[in-house]
């Protein structure tokens, strides 16, 4: 032994005013076991410190393997610790997290290159010596002291050291343990030095070669020993490729991490959801100012027809109706001048309950023979109720038709069964012909009775029937156009009054009437626009003008347009001609009623009143009809049973399962544009939801009333003439401008009054800037209120979402810098708590710098827990927000997910680690310069 393994000359090292060795000197040869003995306090561990190169502040000469200690650097003392000195700790200093086969191979993954298999079998052959092989996958702190040391050994022994330096590593043993220990240490002493602090003298005595024994600082004595020869010595597999620059690996590092996490599993989650919640907060308010604000825009726009403007009374959407009275003579005689062509002549009706009024007698009586025959359903409304002998299809009367009759002279219009019953009065054969011929050679004289006792009112008037002619009810025809007026009025003293409100019962509010040559719609067309008649409404004949007359349910009398004044404040239809003459952009427009079509500036709803259904045929709409017309008050205004083959056109429906209205008939893409208020275009899928349908039929309510604890609807049906098919994606129905009034006056019978309209919806050209055409719309008539409901809807939620997700900015770092407090405290305590980990690291030879990785691939994991749940917490919310929105107005939810959130939450968190990190790091690698 020429070499010496230690050499040590003259080693004094002070601790402050204490000598803890004083001129110590001894040299150890590079192979053997050797012991130091001596009591506590007398510098053994303070020696031990500096043969490992832990304590440099000595005075003297200390040479391992030849060097210098004194002339080696911070890492290069490392380097040897970690590359040709193993250490043995009384306390053991294992990961105790950790497997046995792990703390051996976390050595071997630093120090050597070699695949996984062979690091593995290297450890385990260490373990086998050492009698651990079986508890190799076991963790550490389910081990016994023995087994603990034993691992520990192994761990020593794992890069192949020259040097194996014990402190006391039989303290924490027993007897029979520290026999087995010192065993071990003799076997490893056979290729290496072993030099064991220990103060058990009688295991020194029996194992070591040497004892060298230390006392208040000096070396009392060097004792010779002859124990047993030496055994085996522990053999491992062999690898022969170190690594230049021996470090801890990032695996282990990312595992050990993981461990310690668990093992602080409530104090780690809590900083994760903490730290989560920051994170997610601010992905949140992202989506909330960026994504969710174009989704609910989107969703919102689904509930109007696209590329809309609505104009509404700057006052309000009250009733654009004020007083109505009967309209004069003059605007009759105005229109028949006007519009000869159109018009035939005017009438009058006297407008009043000739039932309640004429109480006491009021019937039509004719003679045969002596007897008085009362002439059935006839009666002084009769009269009211007169028609037009030339006022429509020519009559075939009997006997003939008369060329004039005067003031006292009628046609009688008998149903077949009336006429047969007047016929058998007479005792005349029962057919027209024969009751014709009697008139003729006989006369017949019909006398009217009306009688009122308590006002004094008892009135006959005689009539001579001239001929008779076959009808669909009992009435009266006459060629004076105004004869029921020279009778009520001339005749019978009645007097006329221009308002509903009549001063006493002699008094009966009278109505004109035009009587029409030309279609309705062609007349009212010029009408509306016509500055002598706009302030006019125009009501069709219905039963409750002509109750004697008109069949309930059956089509209106088209050709009578009874004439009402009235003190109009809405929008006329003037008007909405000059709004589209003067920009050109509006390229169609619905009116908004009172009874038909609803919609308000500044509000999403929009669509018809009341119930509205597009039917795939007249026996569907039937079906609607049969649903709706008479329900209990609880149940007339929720939602009804699907039908199907009915789709639901009301405003409360638009946007889900509905269709829109829109009046911009100009983008097809097969088929021609429709041309009245009895033709359609439909969007593709429209058509395919109807089952391509070359007309469709229109279920609408036109009136309703509450009937006891029942609710009445008064639902019209009419089919409507499909012509083309559209290239709008969404489900949209296309008719022509002012469908929504002149479709429910002309083909659902719906009263004027209520399509009077106030407001209008205007399509806008594609072409067009919308945010444009509506300020100047504002600007040009200042009277009325226009808005674009998608647009606004855009700009409010825009200006909501960017302060809720400003708010919501706040709070979000409020919490991540509450979050980053937490962690740093929660890595501090961490830090103080592996304080036995960061020594071991730095005992074994381990560079600063693993011990900051260490702590970095825990603030790693932790920040990747934290940034994976708040991702998962985020893509789950938006997933959710975007199928609550599209089941909450009925669009088509899609699982595209918005960027930006994501990348505020990945770029803040990976952020919020490297800060965190690198302060942690530094933090660690000036402590552990300033200990070295």
């Amino acid at each position: 032994m020429n070499e010496r393994g230690i050499e040590v000359k003259n080693l004094s090292r002070r601790f402050g005013s204490s000598l803890a060795l004083d001129q110590v000197s001894f040299a150890l040869p590079q192979k053997g076991i050797f012991a130091i003995l001596g009591p506590s306090g007398c510098g053994k561990s303070t020696l031990l410190n500096v043969l490992a190169g832990l304590d440099d502040g000595y005075e003297g000469e200390v040479k391992v393997l030849g060097k210098n200690l004194r002339k080696l650097g911070e890492s290069k003392r490392k380097r040897m610790r970690l590359t040709h000195i193993g250490y043995v700790f009384q306390n053991f200093s294992l990961l105790e997290l950790e497997t046995a086969e792990r703390n051996v191979t976390a050595v071997i993954d630093a120090l050597y290159q070699a695949g996984q298999e062979d690091k593995r079998r290297k450890a385990n052959d260490l373990l086998s010596f050492f009698g651990m092989r079986k508890k190799a996958k076991q963790r550490v702190n389910t081990l016994s002291g023995g087994e603990k040391q034993r691992v520990a050994l192994a761990r020593a022994l794992a890069g192949d050291p020259k040097i194996l330096l014990c402190d006391e590593p039989t303290g924490a043993l027993d007897q029979k343990r520290a026999n087995e220990v010192f065993s071990l240490l003799r076997a490893c002493a056979k290729e290496r030095l072993v030099v064991v602090v220990s103060h058990d003298q009688e295991l020194a005595e029996k194992y070591c070669d040497s004892i060298l024994r230390l006392k208040d600082g000096r070396i009392e004595e060097v004792v010779e020993r002859a124990p047993s020869p030496y055994s085996s010595s522990p053999h491992s597999f062999v690898l022969n490729r170190r690594k230049p620059s021996p470090r801890l690996t990032s695996s282990f590092l990312w595992s050990h991490g993981f461990h310690l996490l668990r093992a602080k599993k409530w104090r780690s989650l809590i900083s994760i959801g903490a730290i989560s919640m920051g994170l997610s907060g601010l992905g949140l308010s992202t989506y909330i100012s960026s994504s969710i604000s174009q989704e609910l825009t989107t969703a919102f726009a689904s509930l109007v027809p696209p590329r809309a403007v609505v104009m509404t009374p700057r006052g309000g959407s009250a009733s654009p109706i004020g007083s109505i009275y009967g309209a004069g003579f003059g605007e009759c005689e105005y229109a028949l001048e006007e519009y000869g062509e159109m018009v035939m002549d005017y009438g009058t009706d006297l407008h009043m309950d000739y039932e309640s009024w004429f109480v006491d007698r009021n019937d039509f009586t004719f003679f045969s023979g002596v007897e008085s025959v009362r002439l059935p359903d006839f009666s002084m409304r009769s009269i009211n109720d007169f028609l037009w002998l030339d006022g429509g299809e020519p009559k075939v009367c009997y006997p003939r038709s008369p060329a004039i009759l005067y003031q006292d002279q009628v046609v009688l219009g008998l149903p077949y069964q009336h006429m047969f019953t007047t016929c058998l009065s007479l005792h005349i054969l029962r057919d027209y012909q024969s009751l014709g011929d009697y008139i003729d050679a006989n006369g017949l004289e019909l006398v009217l009775h009306a009688a009122n006792y308590e006002y004094g009112f008892d009135d006959e008037e005689l009539f001579q029937v001239v001929a008779v002619t076959e009808s669909a009810k009992p009435c009266l025809y006459h060629l004076d156009h105004r004869w029921n007026r020279k009778i009520i009025l001339d005749q019978m003293r009645f007097r006329s009054s221009l308002s509903e409100e009549v001063p006493n019962p002699q008094y009966i509010f009278e109505i004109p009437y035009l009587h029409l040559r030309a279609p309705f719609s062609e007349f009212l067309s010029f009408a509306r626009r016509d500055p002598n008649l706009e302030h006019l409404i125009f009501e069709p004949s219905a039963f409750a003008y002509m109750p004697s007359t008109y069949a309930i349910g059956g089509t209106r009398v088209k050709s009578r347009l009874y004439l009402y004044g009235a003190d109009k404040s809405g929008a006329s239809f003037p008007f909405l001609d000059e709004c589209m003459e003067r920009f050109p952009d509006l390229v169609g427009r619905m009116p908004i009623t009172t009874g038909s079509f609803f919609a308000e500036a500044g509000s999403l709803a929009m669509g018809f009143m009341g119930k509205f259904y597009l039917c795939q045929d007249e026996e569907t709409a039937q079906r609607v009809v049969d649903c709706y017309s008479y329900l209990p008050m609880e149940a007339a205004f929720l939602p009804g049973e699907e039908i199907i083959g009915a789709i639901d056109g009301s405003y409360m429906a638009m946007g889900s399962h509905g269709a829109f209205i829109s009046t911009d008939t100009r983008r097809l893409k097969e088929g021609q544009a429709p041309a009245g208020v009895e033709e359609c275009a439909l969007s593709p899928s429209l058509f395919a939801r109807l089952g391509n349908p070359k007309e469709i039929a229109i279920a609408a309510e036109i009136g309703a009333e509450q009937v006891g604890n029942t609710y009445v609807r008064e639902m019209g049906v009419a089919k409507v003439k499909v012509t083309g098919i559209s290239q709008e994606e969404q489900d949209v129905f296309h008719v022509v401008s002012d469908w929504s009034a002149d479709f429910y006056l002309q083909c659902l019978g719906m009263s004027s009054f209520a399509l009077e309209p106030y407001g209008a919806v205007f399509s806008l050209s594609r072409e067009c800037d919308e945010k444009k055409v509506v300020e100047q719309l504002s600007k040009e008539f200042g009277n009325y209120i226009f808005s674009n409901p998608a647009q606004d809807l855009a700009s409010s939620l825009d200006s909501t979402l960017h302060y809720v997700g400003t708010i919501l900015t706040l709070f979000s770092c409020v919490a991540l810098g509450t979050s980053a407090l937490l962690f740093l405290i929660v890595m501090t305590i961490a830090i103080s708590e592996n304080a036995k980990e960061n020594d071991l690291f730095y005992v074994l030879g381990f560079p600063s710098s693993d011990i900051a990785r260490s702590y970095a691939a825990q603030c790693g994991l932790y920040a990747l827990a934290s940034l994976g749940s708040s991702l998962v917490l985020l893509v789950g919310l938006e997933i959710f927000v975007k199928h609550y929105i599209a089941s909450s107005f009925g669009v088509g939810a899609s699982f595209s997910l918005p960027l930006a959130p994501l990348g505020m939450v990945l770029g803040v968190g990976i952020g919020f680690t490297i800060f965190i990190t690198l302060g942690i790091s530094l933090n660690l690698f000036f402590k552990n310069r300033k200990k070295a």
